[in-house]
């Protein structure tokens, strides 16, 4: 199965509207004002058309998907369950039961961290598992993940998975058969949703694992600013802003002020 990448000419789902009307733009970056809830009836509309029955879009970092990772001491795999960093058409019930119960001992995760291309789930052949039986339960009997990384940086992964009532290898045969054009919607949704929507999508805000303040002041580091700067900016003492920096390079295993800046922006923190 051959990576997700653009082929031919890949727009934001706005701009595709636009040329619908008639209206040219060749910017992929044009400014959206699109809610959310637009994009999702979007979507689902389109994936419908394509013999889809749901859709989930969600993003992590990369390094939550090692069980030897400290960020797990962060983020309990379990918190997932709430939806809080994603959002589509897939049953609330089915992903709170799957994060609850079942993620930490399914390797789907540690799989899509490192693939490059997309994973048809379950494997065609597979035994069941506990996994599998409740996906089935909710009506779904395969799905396609698709893991999408343009936009995003190489420490961080957003997924975009569509579910199915076809038999997994039925499902490996349909979407090599609208796979190209299907593609190009997906990339499309993803780099909308990255330009204008990240925050959404980013569990380090949503969470609030760093506050507003800090990383308001990892922002001020990334300009160049001093502590004392950032001190006299923010009307926070020396050892304030000193006590944020220590908090967040605990926070991402930062080695130095410098380091820490660099993974702030990897994290698209800042």
């Amino acid at each position: 199965m051959q990576q997700v990448k653009p082929e031919g000419r890949v727009v934001l789902s706005s701009q595709m509207a636009m040329e619908d009307n008639g209206r040219d733009s060749d910017d992929i970056f044009t400014q959206s004002s699109r809610s959310l809830e637009i994009i999702q009836m979007e979507i689902q509309n389109v994936i419908s058309k394509y013999g889809f029955t749901s859709f989930r879009y969600s993003s992590m970092p990369t390094d939550l998907g090692s069980r030897d990772s400290s960020g797990m001491l962060n983020f309990d795999v379990k918190q997932r369950a709430d939806g809080r960093e994603g959002f589509g058409t897939m049953s609330d019930k089915v992903l709170r039961t799957y994060y609850h119960t079942l993620a930490e001992g399914d390797d789907t995760l540690q799989r899509l961290i490192s693939a490059y291309e997309p994973i048809i789930y379950p494997t065609p052949g597979t035994g069941s598992t506990p996994a599998i039986e409740l996906f089935r339960r909710y009506g779904i009997s395969s799905q396609v993940l698709i893991p999408l990384r343009w936009q995003t940086g190489s420490d961080w992964l957003c997924v975009f998975s569509l579910q199915s009532d076809l038999l997994p290898d039925e499902l490996a045969a349909h979407y090599q058969s609208v796979r190209k054009v299907l593609n190009v919607r997906i990339l499309g949704w993803h780099l909308e949703l990255m330009a204008f929507r990240q925050e959404k999508f980013n569990p380090y805000i949503v969470r609030k694992v760093l506050s507003p303040r800090a990383r308001h002041i990892l922002k001020l580091a990334s300009e160049g600013l001093s502590s004392r700067a950032i001190a006299e900016m923010t009307d926070i003492s020396d050892n304030g802003v000193n006590y944020h920096y220590r908090e967040a390079k605990r926070v991402l295993g930062a080695r130095n002020r410098t380091h820490l800046v660099s993974l702030a922006k990897d994290h698209k923190i800042i």
